[in-house]
């Protein structure tokens, strides 16, 4: 299987009607650029990106091979530590969850960027609708909302001279996803390893647009 750009952006798409709304549908949405996804019958437009750097390519490559696939914490735990020779996941009630090495911040800074740069473009050259919203994949299945909320105080220095905001923006954590407005509480989905599964499989379909 292979996760391109275009693999991520149906992933997005299906997430939030299987999730969310069962209003972000193929049926009502079309492919875009600038932004991603757009329903001109709904007046929305849906970006989608990544906020991971190339050192995580280890923890996506166990995520993409367990997880979502029914298997346990301590199997996925071994199978990482046998493949890199070290422990990239702990495990909390047999669900395995990703050790950092180094600084936590990166993941915080890494969002915040990739929020920061589609905010920008949304502010350029970018097809504006009544709503905008922006869907940010997260390489991480722990953070909570505080670190959401960190991401987006960090963000807003770097977006004073930005008049358009986004109004609703989507973190997905591989098996939740964080969604973020102005004037609401940060709210939580979490996604089960049977929808998890249905989406990588259904994401990966390249017919579907």
């Amino acid at each position: 299987m292979k996760y391109t750009k275009d693999y991520f952006e149906r992933y997005a798409l299906l997430s939030l009607q299987e999730c969310y709304d069962n209003k972000f549908s193929f049926q009502i949405f079309n492919k875009g650029e600038s932004p991603d996804w757009y329903s001109l019958e709904l007046s929305i437009g849906l970006e989608v990106t990544r906020a991971m750097s190339k050192s995580e390519g280890e923890d996506e490559f166990i995520t993409n091979k367990y997880f979502g696939k029914g298997y346990g914490g301590n199997l996925i735990k071994k199978a990482a530590a046998k493949r890199f020779h070290k422990d990239l996941f702990k495990v909390i009630d047999n669900v395995a969850y990703t050790v950092w090495f180094g600084d936590f911040s990166k993941y915080h800074i890494e969002a915040k960027d990739a929020l920061v740069k589609k905010t920008k473009k949304l502010n350029g050259n970018y097809n504006k609708f009544a709503n905008n919203y922006l869907y940010i994949f997260i390489n991480t299945g722990m953070f909570e909302a505080d670190d959401i909320q960190r991401i987006i105080d960090m963000a807003q220095g770097e977006l004073a001279d930005c008049a358009v905001q986004f109004d609703q923006i989507f973190f997905n954590i591989m098996n939740a996803i964080f969604v973020y407005s102005p004037t609401e509480p940060i709210q939580k989905i979490s996604i089960e390893d049977s929808v998890l599964a249905m989406l990588k499989k259904t994401a990966a379909d390249d017919t579907i647009s």
